[in-house]
């Protein structure tokens, strides 16, 4: 049986607790693909992501340095708690700082290749100064990954920019789950 994580307030996707004047006597329930599809779309511009601090032997690090190595810690986060929408829908196991580690969840729980971008994709891109980039598509050229300069969740184009110029960045993987049809 794969972990499924769950929010501490979820129970078999339903939530009992929501009483609103829309809501009173009515069954609540997660749709579990738009609610990740949001999740994309309104994450632009936050800093959550910037800082994770752990251990290095005995010294007190700040692994992510500042936002500037957050993208896997981003993209797995996200995937996280889109998993806690509903039991069916685990899309990964755990939070990961390294593009290699969420790649290896991602192939766990069920992502497959594909040539195309989608929109929720997971999108890796070429490393550059040894680091491969790992983010979402959005649809229409767009995509939404972790900023190493601005150390926050940014919008841009897939690429990055045009073939030829200096931000320019080839798109190497894409990754799709079956529960995101």
């Amino acid at each position: 049986m794969r972990f499924q994580p769950s929010l501490w307030f979820m129970r078999d996707n339903h939530l009992p607790f929501a009483r609103t004047a829309r809501t009173i006597g009515k069954s609540v329930r997660i749709l579990p693909r738009e609610s990740y599809l949001a999740l994309l779309e309104n994450a632009q511009g936050t800093t959550l992501f910037a800082d994770a601090f752990a251990l290095l032997g005995n010294k007190r690090a700040n692994i992510t340095e500042g936002g500037r190595l957050s993208c896997a810690y981003f993209v797995s986060a996200v995937l996280l708690i889109a998993s806690s929408f509903a039991p069916s829908f685990g899309l990964i196991r755990a939070l990961h700082f390294t593009v290699r580690g969420t790649r290896e969840d991602l192939r766990a729980c069920g992502w497959k290749p594909i040539s195309a971008p989608r929109k929720g994709a997971v999108v890796v891109w070429e490393a550059r100064e040894g680091h491969e980039h790992i983010g979402f598509a959005l649809g229409g050229g767009m995509a939404l990954s972790n900023s190493s300069t601005f150390g926050r969740v940014t919008r841009h184009p897939l690429t990055f920019g045009k073939r030829g110029t200096n931000v320019y960045r080839r798109v190497t993987e894409l990754w799709w789950h079956p529960a995101l049809d």
